[in-house]
């Protein structure tokens, strides 16, 4: 679950899109697997620390194979001597300290040696044909040093890793290497905007804008633009910025159609489009009923989806029932929409917490948890989620907080009674 600001998506590594969860997985633990990883697990100097030591030290089998009477013999200064000292390079020697300027120092000097080398290998392999795959690879090491060296430098090695991959796409705009070089500079603006607690809004804009322009520029590269738009889109949801994620999934949806993900795309914006207007919602409830939405005009609604094992949703509980029960007597409605899995659990977590609210919990075990029809209709992705609709059936918050649901039926009374005064004048 989303339990702080340091949670991000990391689209490198959250890429598990569409379906189910197993069944042993819980609706909160495939909540934080789509949505975020946290990339603040360990302090900064932890991070580090663990980075360099694994950058920068071999086992001992790797140090006998790069031991010299193990190399193969390279005459000095080809690529393929070149791509070799890369590699012999970067794996590096067994470092004995956790001193973080230290180690920083040591990447630092690691990284610029493998861009000489690197360098030195494009411009003898560039214009020959039979060397092109020495060519993409010290293009890749190339950029790998560069954007480590953007990451802990200034502003100038930012702008050679950006001058790097526009030099890569105008030499050949059709290139691997130009889109590998395009994915990179995305990859790197969503580390800067996730390498401390508070978000980058920059960053996080940049992330955004290269995402779309890897996806305009390199269509035939399907599974990594999906991969990015997607990712680009739920950064800009976690922060609530609403028309930037539209404009993300607006894209995915124009350009990859046939994908699933487009399906997915169509129920995300359907989501995103609900405030201010009308709610669609209904389904059968736990007691063999029905539930539709539309019976509940002129009273304001409370929309809650949960799960019983979602542990924040517990903690959250107390204080929402007393805020419930307090507007419970002025018109105040809550439904439920339960992604649990068993019937009993639910059973058993309504009587523990004596909630009498409608349930909207379908009766065929395929269309439970992550299949929930609504869940699927809204592309619901995590427990708790709290949606307001006003007495006119029309949405007011999509990302309501419990500790604002007081504020918010506040100040929907007071307009009703504005409107009301209105009328009879």
């Amino acid at each position: 679950m989303l339990e702080s600001q340091s949670q991000l998506v990391i689209f490198f590594l959250s890429m598990t899109v569409l379906g189910g969860c197993s069944k042993n997985e819980s609706v909160e633990e495939r909540s934080s697997e789509n949505q975020i990883v946290n990339h603040t697990q360990n302090s900064t100097k932890n991070r580090i620390v663990a980075d360099d030591h694994k950058n920068l030290s071999v086992t001992k089998k790797q140090q006998v194979a790069n031991s010299p009477s193990k190399r193969k013999k390279l005459k000095k200064g080809t690529p393929e001597w070149l791509v070799r000292e890369i590699f012999i390079t970067r794996i590096g020697r067994k470092v004995e300290t956790d001193d973080v300027n230290v180690l920083k120092k040591l990447r630092r000097k690691r990284n610029l040696e493998i861009v000489q080398l690197a360098e030195d290998a494009i411009s003898l392999t560039k214009d020959e044909p039979s060397k092109q795959k020495l060519f993409q690879t010290a293009v890749r090491q190339l950029m790998q040093s560069r954007i480590e060296l953007a990451m802990q430098g200034s502003q100038s090695e930012i702008d050679e890793l950006y001058a790097l991959a526009d030099v890569l796409y105008r030499r050949d705009p059709n290139s691997k290497v130009a889109a590998d070089a395009a994915f990179d500079i995305a990859y790197f603006a969503n580390r800067k905007a996730t390498e401390s607690e508070k978000p980058n809004t920059h960053w996080l804009d940049e992330f955004l804008r290269n995402a779309q322009v890897f996806a305009r520029r390199f269509p035939h590269e399907e599974r990594r633009a999906i991969q990015l738009l997607d990712a680009a889109g739920k950064s800009c949801e976690y922060y609530h910025n609403t028309q930037a994620a539209m404009r993300c999934y607006i894209q995915l949806r124009k350009q990859f159609p046939d994908s699933e993900q487009a399906k997915y795309a169509v129920a995300i914006l359907r989501r995103l489009s609900l405030k201010g207007n009308p709610l669609q919602l209904g389904g059968p409830t736990i007691d063999g009923g029905e539930f539709q939405i539309e019976r509940l005009k002129g009273k304001i609604v409370l929309v809650v989806f949960w799960d019983s094992h979602s542990g924040k949703f517990q903690k959250q509980l107390n204080p929402l029932k007393q805020t419930i029960a307090r507007y419970r007597n002025v018109g105040l409605k809550v439904v439920g929409v339960n992604l649990d899995e068993k019937e009993i659990d639910v059973d058993r977590f309504l009587e523990k917490w004596s909630l009498d609210w409608p349930q909207i919990f379908p009766a065929a075990i395929e269309k439970r948890r992550w299949n929930h029809p609504v869940a699927n209709y809204y592309a619901i992705r995590n427990v708790p989620t709290y949606w307001l609709v006003d007495r006119r059936g029309i949405v007011v918050e999509t990302n309501l907080q419990p500790q604002q649901l007081d504020g918010f039926i506040r100040k929907l009374r007071t307009q009703t009674a504005q409107n009301s005064k209105s009328s009879h004048h």
